[in-house]
């Protein structure tokens, strides 16, 4: 079938390996590799990174998370040529994962970013494409996997930040006698989805 759409394309022959290959004609090749594999000696004006969480239970580990980003940053970039582009696609499963660093950094950076977020049930009440998945199926997969791994996965919501009581919170440093005295008040009133921690 790809040889019908692109009758004159071809994969170059004696350099055709499943994660390592070029194309007849020109210097375009492919490579495949992981956060654990590698990308010695390439380099690249197009990395495409696709779903590097596979679950909840990584998207919660933050050991996972600086992983994939010490591996983007430390690795990836790196081969990235001037003037190349990323694209990463990924489910949402946590505000600090790959996706959500990388919006904040290269945003910061004054980099141009666009952001694509496609939600399958949309803000008007339809559904992103009903061949897909129907309002019916959306809703009883909800009912089986739980509110807030159905909106990282269909909704593009990261778990950590549904039913969050606080966005943000304020954190101030120092010993006495910097500070005459140090107090700590927790207003437990309101009601919230998330944990609730108070150190002092």
């Amino acid at each position: 079938m790809y040889s019908d759409i692109f009758p004159d394309t071809r994969i170059k022959q004696g350099d055709a390996a499943m994660n390592l290959w070029s194309l007849e004609g020109g210097y375009n090749n492919y490579l495949a590799t992981s956060p654990t594999g590698t990308a010695t000696g390439f380099g690249a004006s197009l990395l495409i990174i696709d779903d590097l969480i596979k679950n909840s239970l990584e998207a919660f580990n933050e050991l996972v998370l600086d992983k994939h980003w010490d591996w983007f940053t430390n690795t990836m970039l790196s081969r990235l040529e001037e003037g190349g582009k990323i694209i990463i696609i990924m489910t949402r499963w946590a505000s600090k994962d790959l996706a959500g660093r990388a919006l904040e950094h290269f945003s910061e950076e004054g980099k141009r970013v666009r952001h694509i977020n496609l939600k399958a049930l949309k803000d008007d009440g339809k559904m992103l494409c009903d061949e897909v998945l129907s309002r019916r199926s959306y809703d009883s997969k909800i009912r089986a996997m739980g509110a807030e791994i159905a909106a990282a996965n269909y909704q593009q919501e990261p778990i950590d930040a549904k039913g969050k009581l606080y966005e943000t919170l304020k954190v101030y440093e120092g010993e006495l006698p910097q500070f005459k005295e140090i107090r700590n008040y927790t207003d437990t009133a309101d009601e919230g989805s998330d944990f609730l921690c108070s150190i002092n």
